[in-house]
């Protein structure tokens, strides 16, 4: 598939502004449910932009940009974030469940590890079925430090699935380093050792992110098996909004660090690319920015006009069907 460096550009200025409203809201005092910034770590993008429709996605909580390239609508993921009605799973699921079968996104568990076996489950099905479906399994430094990938990995090695291993390296599990995590010092070196591709890439270059996931997918829709590519990114943001209540006193990042990386934002980068090459001017720039401000400030107006789930209604939506009766 070919790279769309505007359709880039729109999907990480998408997630930003996801990133924007929802710390207005916070600053409200609305909540906005197990919200985790992606600020920073946005051209991560492409890993969702080389899939077609009808290929697997597993996503993280900080996914935004991947999930949209996969053709989540920005309602609905913004749904999802403040657990309303018009989110995937009607305000039940939150972030960590979004579930759009249509869309390849078939839901994942919120525990940690988990998703390897689901996503090379999936792998499975797609070989079995000669359907030249891809999985695309993103996860985070937390999920790759547990024994359940060792397993996925070594099956989809053995049984040459097609499935991509994308390993978002941020710098960070909460406040542990990802040197302190894996004996290797990252994500990738690791399974060196395997009989997979494995690739280390710049992950706050959107393109270069695009041209390592798009040869992954396409030896995986070849029968060639499974990769893994390492996006070496940073997450600007704390781990989660209160942070600070408890993690500011360890000081485990200085300010130093924080604004170094922001200097290497993947979204001036690519605007800058962008501009540089005539492919964009400053008027369509700044076009494109109030074209996804305004669709960003219209999901969440409509996520705070959505009904709230309703308990009566949680059966509904545990069983293919009718729910049975409650007693």
């Amino acid at each position: 598939m070919s790279f769309d460096a505007i359709d880039a550009l729109r999907l990480m200025l998408t997630s930003r502004a996801i990133d924007d409203a929802c710390a207005r809201t916070l600053a409200a005092g609305d909540p906005v449910p197990n919200y985790h910034s992606a600020r920073g770590q946005e051209a991560l993008a492409a890993f969702g932009m080389v899939l077609e429709p009808q290929d697997y996605l597993q996503f993280g909580y900080r996914d935004f940009a991947p999930l949209l390239a996969k053709g989540l609508p920005v309602d609905a993921l913004v749904g999802d974030l403040r657990l309303k009605a018009n989110g995937t799973t009607a305000g039940f699921g939150g972030i960590m469940h979004v579930a759009a079968p249509e869309l390849g996104i078939v839901g994942r568990n919120s525990i940690f590890g988990s998703r390897f076996g689901i996503a090379v489950g999936l792998a499975l099905s797609a070989q079995l079925e000669g359907s030249g479906r891809v999985v695309m399994c993103l996860y985070g430094e937390a999920e790759g430090g547990r024994g359940p990938i060792y397993e996925a990995i070594n099956f989809a090695c053995l049984r040459s699935l097609p499935i991509v291993f994308g390993a978002t390296n941020n710098g960070f599990c909460i406040s542990a380093r990802t040197e302190e995590l894996y004996a290797g010092g990252d994500m990738s070196s690791m399974w060196r050792g395997m009989p997979l591709p494995v690739a280390a890439i710049d992950g706050n270059d959107v393109a270069a992110v695009h041209g390592a996931a798009e040869a992954a997918v396409r030896r995986a829709r070849e029968g060639r098996g499974p990769s893994l590519v390492e996006a070496v990114t940073y997450r600007i943001d704390a781990h989660f909004p209160t942070e600070a209540d408890f993690l500011g006193r360890f000081d485990y990042r200085s300010d130093e660090e924080i604004e170094l990386w922001r200097t290497r934002d993947p979204i001036d980068r690519a605007e800058r690319g962008l501009l540089a090459d005539g492919r964009l001017d400053a008027e369509r720039l700044a076009a494109l920015r109030g074209e996804v401000s305004e669709s960003v400030e219209r999901a969440f107006a409509a996520a705070a006009a959505s009904p709230d789930p309703v308990a009566d209604d949680v059966l509904r939506y545990r069983y293919h069907g009718e729910a049975p009766t409650r007693v």
